[in-house]
């Protein structure tokens, strides 16, 4: 379901935990207020990195009700962060401490790697597929010199139509050169094929941007959301999903609810086609706008071990959301 929580908000932990480990979680009923003037929330994670027990991870913020990035600490200082640690052989929970929780805004956000799945299904109208290539040739424009973009166009068919590259000519001509249309919709195979495009980025923050007018009816490879998201999670990339005039509440809805907050990601509606610029403009924000979270683990991080790291927020005192992703101890 779609990440919002409601009027009062709490960071209460983070995880980390050897993959397949049973996820231990704390509550507390201590209650917290958000920023000013924002009621509900979204978030979406950046996989963790690490120098020795020495753990940091990206989380942006963003506000529900108009889906603006929040720039601003508020009450998420580092008194509201818990970090834990389970190890399999043991049975303590063994707690860190949050050193730190830094506002990264604009050019001082670190370079990403990104991949974008653009639908071209049979649904999409002539008009829609202009504002979807005027939307994503914009996006590109605000790509840093030192982002890379990929483009991949799908209907049944998934086509890289450009591998990763920093070149904004390029990534222009994939999007508009449309190499497939009027099929089905191949919607899970196609962010697949993004997170591992993605996954082969030379920047450490990735993402996929997957945007679709309608539901999965053609995938062949990526069958579930459960499979999907396992998939994507293997990968440490989060994807942010734009659903275009799909109806409120809808199964359609919900998947794309569902895979972007199962893999840290951010869901994202678009009523109609002339949206999509001003939605793309503000994942561009929200990619660039984010507050990077440094930790210590107490217990010793084994070099080359995958450790699955879990994201708890809490508001009044229950756990409403679970973000996972996962990250290789160097």
């Amino acid at each position: 379901m779609k990440k919002i929580f409601g009027f009062s908000l709490l960071f209460l932990a983070s995880v980390l935990m050897i993959v397949g480990c049973t996820i231990t979680t704390n509550t507390t009923s201590t209650t917290y207020n958000p920023p000013s003037g924002v009621t509900s929330v979204e978030a979406g994670v950046s996989g963790a990195t690490n120098s020795g027990n020495a753990i940091s991870f990206d989380y942006s913020l963003i506000n529900s009700a108009n889906n603006v990035p929040i720039a601003t600490l508020g009450d998420l200082g580092t008194g509201n962060l818990k970090i834990t640690i389970r190890i399999t052989s043991e049975t303590t929970v063994h707690t860190g401490t949050v050193s730190t929780v830094t506002k990264v805004t604009g050019s001082s956000a670190q370079p990403i790697t990104l991949a974008m799945t653009l639908d071209r299904s049979g649904s999409m109208s002539y008009d829609t597929n202009l504002s979807l290539e005027a939307a994503a040739s914009a996006f590109v424009d605000l790509m840093g010199a030192n982002d890379q973009g990929a483009i991949i166009n799908f209907d049944e068919r998934v086509v890289l139509d450009q591998a990763l590259t920093s070149n904004k000519n390029l990534l222009k001509v994939a999007i508009t050169q449309e190499s497939v249309s009027g099929g089905m919709t191949a919607l899970y195979d196609s962010i697949g094929a993004a997170v591992l495009t993605a996954e082969g980025g030379a920047n450490t923050r990735k993402a996929v941007i997957a945007m679709t007018d309608g539901g999965e009816n053609s995938s062949s490879t990526h069958t579930s959301t459960a499979e999907l998201i396992a998939y994507a999670n293997g990968k440490s990339v989060p994807v942010y999903t734009v659903g275009l005039g799909l109806s409120t509440g809808s199964y359609a809805e919900q998947v794309m609810q569902v895979i972007a907050s199962g893999t840290g990601g951010v869901y994202y509606y678009a009523p109609g086609a002339t949206d999509l610029t001003a939605l793309y403009d503000k994942i561009s924000s929200a990619l660039r706008n984010y507050f990077t979270v440094s930790v210590t683990s107490p217990v010793t991080l084994v070099v080359g071990t995958q450790y699955t790291v879990t994201v708890e927020l809490q508001s009044y005192g229950s756990i409403t959301k679970v973000i996972t992703f996962n990250f290789t101890a160097q």
